[in-house]
């Protein structure tokens, strides 16, 4: 039996464990995993604020998982990595980090003149510093050396497989697409429980938005479309940030007043329940000249949940919705009113989006759809339960 280990701080991230566990169960591997202690994690995803095995579904910690303790310097953790590692000997590693990770690129450096195990690393960043100062380039340079044992990269949309190529990622490193796994909400999407939010009326529209409340996600280009929208129009912002404080300001405003509420930092159960609750989501992301939007993973839950979307043009949004909902030019508060408008007036297009995004949740965003560009990243084969020979 070949072995698979999947190296990551989020490995007890639940998506990503379920996938891990499934492409090991799909062909009949070995299973190791070598994480770190308490990741920081926003609580939606662990509630503790931190991730454990709990996160990932697991009532205790499993033989085969090695949790490198928080408090060990970097030169000692990086010795707990090489022994684990070596006792291992897997002949799979999943790297899921950024490709400039200091203990990946020490696991590219110890295997660096062999040609197994197979090594898949990822990346999510789609805007990569200059590099300033002789040590940085020098540094910079080692890393691109070592790149050269990645066997694959999966990344999780297309700009940040162009993004990483003109970084410095060698040609002979294959780049796969793969969008980052979204968990399915069945189990409480009909479970009248879950939802804890304000009632509404059968005349209203509600439009949401569910993310980090910080600048670069849009929140203020959310609430001054809505102050050009009619009255019957509401929204529901969902979520944590530097900028809470500011928003509470801007939903007592007058000219606000009754159309937004702020519902806080929500669990995962009830947050499922604030997608049912609403008739379109919504995503007005701002590029900065640090950041621009990677994924989205809200839009994913939305379009599990049947939701149709909305987002801005900024990073990847636009391949993410793809043709299940409206794209609109960023920081235009106009454009977005307008879009949100179509869809109230349009139950038939709201109707087509909500369809299409359910589909494009199962085919793109998915735990199984994930483990599938795992496998195909690893060169494993659909069908055969069994490791190829390497």
């Amino acid at each position: 039996m070949k072995k698979f280990l999947f190296y990551s701080q989020y490995a007890f991230h639940r998506p990503l464990y379920l996938v891990f566990e499934r492409v090991a169960a799909d062909f009949g591997l070995e299973r190791f995993v070598i994480t770190h202690e308490k990741t920081p994690m926003p609580k939606v995803y662990a509630p503790a604020g931190y991730l454990t095995h709990a996160s990932a579904g697991l009532a205790d910690l499993p033989g085969f998982v090695t949790v490198i303790p928080k408090d060990l310097r970097p030169e000692e953790k990086a010795a707990l990595l090489k022994k684990e590692v070596t006792k291992i000997q897997p002949d799979f590693i999943w790297a899921h980090e950024e490709p400039d990770n200091f203990f990946v690129n020490q696991m590219l450096r110890w295997y660096r003149r062999r040609q197994t195990p197979r090594i898949v690393g990822a990346v999510v960043q789609n805007i990569w510093p200059s590099q300033v100062g002789y040590r940085a380039r020098w540094q910079y340079f080692r890393r691109r050396q070592l790149w050269r044992r990645f066997d694959s990269v999966l990344a999780c949309a297309s700009k940040s497989a162009e993004a990483i190529r003109a970084y410095g990622m060698p040609e002979s490193v294959e780049i796969l697409t793969g969008w980052l796994p979204t968990l399915s909400p069945e189990a409480v999407l009909h479970d009248e429980r879950v939802s804890s939010l304000p009632q509404r009326k059968s005349t209203e529209f509600v439009v949401g938005f569910a993310g980090r409340i910080t600048a670069a996600k849009g929140w203020r280009v959310l609430l001054a479309a809505m102050t050009e929208l009619p009255e019957q129009f509401k929204c529901l912002i969902a979520g944590g940030g530097d900028e809470e404080s500011e928003l509470r300001l801007w939903c007592q405003m007058p000219a606000i007043g009754s159309r937004a509420q702020y519902l806080g930092m929500l669990e995962r159960d009830r947050l499922w329940g604030f997608f049912r609750e609403i008739d379109a989501f919504v995503l007005p992301s701002l590029t900065t000249p640090q950041w621009t939007e990677q994924f989205g993973a809200a839009l994913a839950e939305a379009m599990a949940c049947g939701v149709p979307v909305i987002g801005s043009t900024s990073g990847a949004i636009p391949e993410v919705i793809g043709d299940c909902g409206i794209v609109v030019e960023e920081n235009n508060p106009t454009a977005l009113a307008q879009a949100i408008q179509t869809l109230a007036s349009d139950p038939d297009q709201r109707a087509r989006y909500a369809k299409a995004g359910r589909k494009r949740f199962e085919q793109e965003y998915s735990v199984p759809a994930y483990a599938a560009k795992v496998a195909e990243a690893f060169g494993l084969r659909a069908g055969n339960k069994s490791a190829p020979s390497i």
